[in-house]
């Protein structure tokens, strides 16, 4: 981790270099936060697997979930563009704040995302539904509970893959 880690550092450094010197257009700002965005994506994978192999306890903190899932989206932005993927917003507004690891959700929500881009390898539809729902289970008592959903337009998983979902 730290070998992968250290060029890493390198590259964000260089990337905020250049933003600092102020580049020629939006164009060449966008590219560069988005090679820092990479960055720090690649950097929290690394820290992921770290997790698998000794996990970390969760790092709660009260968060905009529509907030947490646009910053995903937008991690992906590209890709989603270069495959024709159409994505639908259809985010509740004002969401009460959701206490959660935030590192850990864009990385759930990122994975949806990237899974369902490839299902839909000619293009299509991606929904993401944020909604605030009044508690219905008594163990929650009064808490709301928030939901994210999320739909595309490709085939589906097939029945034999249900068994291993959840497999590493």
């Amino acid at each position: 981790a730290h070998e992968v880690k250290n060029p890493l550092m390198t590259l964000s450094m260089g990337a905020d270099y250049f933003l600092q010197r102020k580049p020629a257009n939006d164009d060449e700002t966008a590219l560069l936060q988005d090679m820092k965005e990479a960055v720090h994506r690649a950097s929290n994978i690394i820290n992921l697997m770290l997790d698998f192999s000794k996990p970390r306890p969760l790092q709660l903190t009260d968060e905009d979930l529509n907030a947490v899932i646009e910053n995903s989206l937008n991690l992906v932005r590209h890709q989603l563009f270069q495959q024709r993927i159409n994505v639908v917003r259809q985010f509740q507004p004002g969401l009460p704040p959701v206490p959660l690891d935030r590192s850990r959700m864009e990385h759930v929500f990122l994975n949806l995302i990237t899974n369902a881009a490839q299902a839909m390898a000619g293009g299509g539809t991606l929904t993401i539904r944020t909604a605030l729902h009044e508690a219905n289970d008594s163990r929650l008592g009064e808490m709301p509970q928030v939901t994210a959903e999320i739909e595309d337009t490709g085939p589906g998983i097939p029945d034999s893959m249900f068994g291993r979902l959840f497999e590493p």
